[in-house]
């Protein structure tokens, strides 16, 4: 029950805000029955009881929030998406944050070959409840299937990691001795505002924008409010544009050489490089605005060799099936990262299912 994970001082703070209310309800009872005899009380508690009426549907909308709402966001702004992900997501991460089902030392251990995929929070699977639903782990399922006890499966994936983030996140499991056969980059289209300025301004803003109002930062209903207003503003409604433009610029260029780099570090290390691009599912269509990144970042992998699948088209054939997780969190659902591990397999990692792909 969401009334289990409320914390003691909301409870605290609900009832005595509920006594308050009841007691202003007495009050303004009692003075309307006054204002039988002054004209000045009856206007004075119909006011009061206008304002009592407009505070009681807040705190009826407030108190449902928080006893029957739950759901993940995008961005993990909201208390009611913190709350979604301390129940669900929390109790599976490791002590480096990682929703893994090995500890570090295990992936460490001589063992099976082992795929590693690298990523943000499409690889993390946010929204995703079970562990198990991401591709990561279907795929991990499928190969078990064929080759049993050969391939071992781990997923990196880290929330709001862009380019160089997993450049230095692969350069640091190289130093720490992992060594994975297969190293797959699951590049999201907003793995490199961090190097576009303008792209990284707006970030910057929407982030600095959070409210330090105890009135916000204590609430469930209210909190969500104040993000879905502030996730209309200006800074969003121009990202996509201003992410889109950053493939045609210097931004790519840098994150190019972020890549190449990543390559020359797998190979250094004996793993081989691949990379599978995730679409912003909740764009897909025959619209989709970011077909020329996608076309960008293959023509980049097939120049340097690296084997490539664009997730794009197989999505954007089921795009009608509701392929996100809800509509104010628009990571890939189940369907999603099940649709993803189908594209992998068959067009990524098809050489490891093959008869001899567990030697």
């Amino acid at each position: 029950m969401l009334i289990l994970h409320l914390p003691l001082h909301y409870v605290l703070g609900a009832a005595i805000w509920l006594l308050l209310l009841v007691l202003a309800f007495v009050g303004i009872v009692a003075l309307w029955r006054a204002g039988r005899r002054r004209r000045g009380a009856r206007l004075l508690a119909r006011v009061g009881l206008s304002c009592w009426m407009v505070l009681a549907v807040l705190t009826a909308c407030e108190l449902g929030f928080a006893a029957l709402f739950s759901e993940s966001d995008a961005l993990n702004f909201t208390n009611v998406a913190k709350r979604w992900h301390a129940i669900h997501v929390a109790p599976q991460l490791d002590a480096l944050g990682l929703r893994n089902r090995r500890p570090l030392a295990a992936m460490l251990a001589p063992g099976p070959r082992r795929i590693a995929f690298l990523g943000d929070s499409f690889t993390f699977g946010h929204g995703v409840p079970r562990i198990e639903d991401r591709f990561s782990d279907r795929i991990e399922a499928a190969l078990e299937q064929v080759h049993a006890g050969r391939w071992q499966v781990d997923n990196f994936g880290v929330p709001g990691n862009d380019v160089t983030a997993v450049v230095a996140q692969a350069e640091q499991l190289f130093e720490q001795g992992y060594r994975p056969a297969v190293l797959v980059y699951v590049w999201q289209v907003n793995d490199l505002e961090r190097l576009d300025e303008r792209t990284w301004t707006g970030v910057r803003g929407l982030a600095g924008n959070r409210s330090d109002c105890w009135l916000i930062t204590e609430t469930y209903f209210l909190n969500w409010f104040y993000y879905r207003v502030l996730l209309r503003s200006g800074a969003v409604t121009t990202y996509f544009d201003d992410l889109r433009a950053a493939y045609a610029g210097p931004a790519f260029a840098r994150a190019a050489e972020a890549l190449d780099r990543l390559q020359a570090a797998c190979t250094a290390h004996g793993a081989e490089l691949r990379l599978a691009v995730f679409p912003f599912v909740h764009a897909l269509g025959k619209d989709y605005a970011f077909r020329d990144a996608h076309r960008r970042l293959a023509e980049h992998a097939r120049e340097r060799g690296v084997r490539f699948v664009d997730l794009e088209p197989l999505l954007s054939q089921h795009a009608d099936e509701g392929l996100i997780v809800n509509p104010r969190d628009t990571h890939p659902n189940e369907r999603g990262h099940e649709l993803a591990a189908q594209a992998m397999r068959t067009q990524l990692l098809d050489d490891l299912f093959a008869n001899d792909g567990g030697r």
